[in-house]
C-alpha cells in the first residue's frame, strides 16, 4: 500500500474481534501501525488488555479493549453496547474470531464419528451466529461511516472440502463444523454486500493454512501440496485485509478472496 492510502487510515476506527490470537494480534498490530484508533475484542481480559497497553505505548494511535464472550447473546449485545457508546462511528469491521481446528473445545477436532452436536453448536455461534449478531448490533455505527468496509475472516474449508489424508498420524482434524460455519459465513457476506449496499461494502476473506509450529510431517505434506510451495504466515493475510479496508477496493464488494499460495486452484 502506498504512503497516501496508508495515512487514509488516521481517525479511521477499527473494530477486530477475536484480538488475541494470532491473527488478531497482527491486524492490531497493521493498522496502529497507520494509525487507526483500534477497539479490540476477545474472551481473554488479560491478554486484551496487555495488547492493548502495548499499542497505546508503542504507537502514535489510541486501543481500546472490550471483553465479550461470543457465546453468550447476553455478552455480545453488552460488548456491542459499550462499542456503541465510546465511539461515533465505526470503519472498519473485522469479524476474525473463531473456534478454529485447535481450539480447546471438547469432541471438536476429533474424528468425524466422535464430534458432537455441542461442539458443532458451538463452534457455528462462534463463526457465524456472532458476525451476524454484531454487524446487526452495530450497524448504526456503520452507517454512520462514509466509507464503511466489513471484512469477515473465513477459510479455504469453506470453499472446499478438507483432505483427510493431509492429517496423517498428526492428529490434527479439520471439525465439520468449523467448515459448515466458514461456508456459512462466505454466503453471509454475499447476503450483506447485497442487503447493505451501497452504503457498506462486505467481503470474506479465506486464508489457507497458516504455519504455526504444526507437526513437521503435515506442514511437508501442506506445503507439496500448495503451488507456492508452503503455508501462509499471518502477514501474507494482513495485506488483503488491508486493501479490502482501504479506498482501493472502493468498487469491491461481496467478494470471496482465497489468500492460499493457490491451494483452491487445483
Amino acid at each position: 500500500m502506498n504512503l497516501e492510502s496508508a495515512k487514509s487510515f488516521k481517525n479511521k476506527t477499527v473494530l477486530i474481534t477475536g484480538a488475541t490470537g494470532p491473527l488478531g494480534v497482527a491486524f492490531s498490530g497493521m493498522f496502529a501501525s497507520m494509525g487507526a484508533k483500534l477497539i479490540l475484542t476477545d474472551i481473554d481480559i488479560k491478554k486484551g488488555e496487555a495488547l492493548v497497553s502495548k499499542i497505546n505505548k508503542d504507537s502514535e494511535t489510541t486501543a481500546k479493549f472490550v471483553e465479550m464472550n461470543l457465546e453468550k447473546e447476553e455478552e455480545r449485545s453488552k460488548g456491542c453496547k459499550l462499542i456503541t457508546e465510546s465511539v461515533e462511528s465505526l470503519d472498519v469491521l473485522i469479524n476474525n474470531a473463531a473456534l478454529t481446528g485447535d481450539s480447546e473445545v471438547e469432541d471438536y477436532v476429533a474424528l468425524f464419528s466422535d464430534q458432537s452436536d455441542l461442539s458443532f453448536a458451538r463452534a457455528l455461534t462462534v463463526n457465524l451466529l456472532a458476525p451476524f449478531s454484531i454487524v446487526r448490533n452495530l450497524l448504526p455505527l456503520l452507517e454512520k461511516s462514509s466509507t464503511a468496509s466489513i471484512i469477515n475472516i473465513a477459510s479455504i474449508y469453506g470453499l472446499v472440502g478438507s483432505v483427510p489424508t493431509l492429517y496423517g498420524k498428526s492428529g490434527l482434524r479439520t471439525p465439520a463444523a468449523y467448515a459448515a460455519s466458514k461456508g456459512g459465513l462466505i454466503q453471509l457476506t454475499r447476503y450483506l454486500a447485497t442487503s447493505l449496499a451501497p452504503k457498506i461494502r462486505v467481503n470474506a476473506i479465506a486464508p489457507g493454512g497458516i504455519e504455526r509450529n504444526q507437526d513437521a510431517e503435515f506442514i511437508e505434506a501442506y506445503a507439496n501440496r500448495t503451488p507456492l510451495g508452503r503455508m501462509a504466515t499471518e502477514q501474507d493475510i494482513c495485506g488483503s485485509v488491508r486493501w479490502l479496508a482501504s479506498s482501493e477496493s472502493s468498487y469491491v464488494t461481496g467478494q470471496v478472496i482465497a489468500v492460499d499460495g493457490g491451494w483452491t486452484a487445483w
